[in-house]
């Protein structure tokens, strides 16, 4: 079921539920161009000796590359049980293990981005889905944007009708 651009659930069997979350999903589709920009202007500059223009390559590199990072690190696919998350965090350079199991009761809440003393309260700053219980929380999913609060209360509303041990 995708619930938004980026943020997909899926019924895995046995009472589990499959979290494909991206932290920023638009990122690839930035990296993409400046790259494709950036790369060219860099070797054609430091062939011919265009240190100027060398520069705004590398300022499009930078760009493009971190665009990529985001796109790639900030992503979770997990599988969610009752009282267990197996899956990795990020894609393949960045990957990493996001296993954890804990004892007792967790549930799903969400959590406001907070917000700093004196700053303006914004409705669309975002938010995560977490699993709070007695380990650290595990973040699920992160949205930001004016719907951010309805897209984290329709998969946290699929996860507890799939999983109510998490309600």
């Amino acid at each position: 079921m995708r619930i938004a651009f980026g943020l997909r659930l899926d019924d895995a069997g046995d009472g589990a539920v499959r979290v494909r979350a991206a932290d920023w999903p638009w990122a690839g589709l930035l990296a993409v161009p400046a790259l494709a920009a950036g790369l060219p202007l860099v070797v054609w500059s430091a062939v011919t000796g265009h240190w100027i223009e060398l520069g705004g390559g590398a300022v499009f590199c930078a760009f493009g590359a971190t665009a990529a990072w985001l796109w790639l690190a900030r992503r979770r696919d997990v599988l969610v049980r009752g009282s267990s998350v197996r899956g990795r965090e990020g894609a393949w350079p960045f990957a990493r293990d996001a296993t954890s199991e804990w004892a007792g009761r967790a549930r799903l809440s969400l959590r406001p981005f907070p917000v700093p003393e004196g700053a303006p309260l914004l409705d669309d700053r975002g938010g995560d889905l977490v699993i709070a219980g007695p380990e650290p929380e595990i973040r699920l999913a992160r949205r930001v944007g004016p719907g951010w609060r309805t897209e984290l209360e329709a998969a946290r509303a699929h996860l507890v009708e799939r999983i109510p041990a998490l309600g």
